[in-house]
């Protein structure tokens, strides 16, 4: 009798160590269940891991800001997301992670995530390559008007200026060497930042950076330093030039207005390359491309927005 009834006592314990798990295994389901559910919105096709969830949020981030200049409502809102993204600099970066997933279907493959890793490497080589040669075209313009500074660049001659009696002559040259001096100066002063940053990126970017994701994250932040050096360096040819042509017109009183073809020399390519190649040719032509690349933007806002919270 008592063999009888430990044993129902057993089984009614094995029964209840049962239900006990089962409910147990129900829960776990249950949890696994919602936490897929809560993911579900990133949908990793074939690459369920760390790096294709890093892939997919960078990608996720990417679209939405390149969709805020593709998709802007006006001429002011699309020129303030253009300045937010950084600029041409920061629109190569932007467009070349979107590329990634061109049918905007929030779903990165493993084909992707490769094709991630070589876009990347391809990424950080441009932008060495834009360290160095920028570098080295501020160090060539440096070297050429570093030594003048310590030389009697800014000395006032007493050459004839016709129609100008001697004291008006003598104050209008010594302004004239002073501005000099002072465009050679500034000159100088944005080439050693622009050098100096230049620099910095290239060793940053080089040798203390480990992997690709850590070389990535320090791209997106100096994007917007970029568009800032840029202006730094074409102004410092400029500040350059003038420095020449105020000299020149200081010595050699009205034939040194012909030196001020320096200055139009520096303008000129500036004016041309920045403010209309760039405007009116490269952009319009981007924009249509980022348009095409988020035109499934509203699909896939819903998707944006739960991964960023």
């Amino acid at each position: 009798m008592n063999t009888s009834f430990d044993g129902k006592i057993r089984t009614e314990s094995t029964g209840a160590g049962d239900a006990v798990s089962a409910s147990h295994a129900s829960r776990a389901a249950t949890s696994r269940a919602a936490t897929s559910h809560a993911h579900e919105p990133l949908r990793f096709s074939d690459a369920p891991n760390l790096e294709a969830a890093n892939v997919q949020q960078l990608v996720i981030d990417a679209r939405r800001i390149l969709s805020a200049w593709a998709n802007a409502n006006s001429k002011s809102a699309r020129n303030r997301a253009f300045i937010a993204l950084g600029r041409n600099e920061g629109l190569f970066t932007i467009m070349k992670l979107v590329s990634l997933d061109m049918d905007g279907d929030g779903s990165i493959s493993a084909e992707e995530v490769a094709k991630y890793e070589e876009h990347c490497k391809a990424l950080v080589d441009g932008y060495l390559g834009y360290f160095t040669s920028d570098g080295v075209v501020t160090a060539l313009v440096l070297s050429i008007i570093y030594p003048l500074c310590f030389s009697t660049y800014g000395e006032v001659h007493r050459l004839s200026w016709d129609g100008i009696d001697d004291d008006v002559e003598h104050t209008t040259s010594y302004i004239l060497a002073r501005l000099s001096l002072l465009c050679l100066h500034t000159g100088t002063a944005g080439a050693f930042c622009t050098l100096m940053y230049l620099a910095s990126m290239y060793t940053q970017l080089t040798f203390w950076l480990p992997n690709i994701q850590a070389q990535l994250m320090y791209i997106q932040y100096i994007q917007s330093i970029l568009p800032t050096l840029v202006t730094i360096k074409n102004w410092s040819v400029i500040f350059s030039a003038a420095a020449y042509a105020f000299i020149s017109l200081s010595n050699e009183g009205w034939f040194g207005l012909v030196s001020f073809v320096t200055v139009v020399a520096a303008l000129v390519p500036v004016l041309h390359m920045v403010h209309y190649v760039g405007p009116s040719v490269i952009n319009p032509y981007l924009l249509e491309q980022s348009k095409e690349m988020t035109k499934h933007e509203l699909a896939a806002q819903p998707v944006a927005h739960k991964a960023s919270i």
